[in-house]
């Protein structure tokens, strides 16, 4: 249930932060701090939890810089997705990171293309596969581990951001489903 008491409190930290005030945000993390970790315990194996647990403080602290109350009225709806996508994100920078090599935006520039990293392709080929994606899902998610974000995504594909959008949650409840398989393909088991 929505507390408006509390989300201003939230607001207002955040604002502090923005200021300057490192004890505001010291609060804010300290009050965040079972979300966090909540959402780090949902994660694949290759990282650490406290690795993981690390980069979704940093990612809170980047993203309560950015807040804006304007745009956002609640700050608890503004940070949980935030969150979940940097779960995400590092999710995908460890499944496509075989013998150390990611796909750079350099390389993108230059023409490299997800089919130049034939085990990484081949990893995800086979997540695709376990996590039962469409036809219509699999470029989405290839796309999406190669870091494209769902509007360069749309560009490429031809859909329509919400159908992105809506296809990026259907692939990521997918994953989560299907996540212990996954995580065995991941491992290497």
């Amino acid at each position: 249930m929505f507390d408006e008491k509390q989300n201003q409190k939230d607001i207002c930290r955040a604002l502090a932060w923005q200021h300057g005030d490192k004890d505001a945000a010291e609060a804010l993390l300290k009050q965040y701090q079972p979300l966090i970790r909540s959402i780090r315990q949902n994660f694949c194996q290759g990282l650490s939890y406290e690795d993981l647990e690390q980069e979704l403080i940093l990612h809170f602290l980047e993203q309560t810089a950015c807040y804006d109350p304007k745009k956002n009225p609640s700050f608890a709806g503004y940070i949980t997705p935030r969150l979940r996508w940097q779960r995400m994100n590092c999710i995908r920078k460890e499944m496509t990171r075989e013998d150390h090599e990611e796909l750079t935006l350099e390389d993108q520039a230059e023409g490299t293309s997800l089919d130049d990293y034939g085990e990484a392709k081949a990893t995800l080929e086979e997540v695709a596969r376990l996590a039962r994606l469409t036809k219509k899902q699999k470029p989405v998610f290839f796309l999406w581990m190669q870091g494209l974000t769902p509007m360069e995504i749309s560009t490429r594909t031809g859909d329509s951001l919400p159908s992105i959008t809506r296809k990026k949650q259907r692939i990521q409840r997918q994953l989560s489903k299907y996540a212990k398989e996954i995580r065995g393909l991941v491992a290497g088991d």
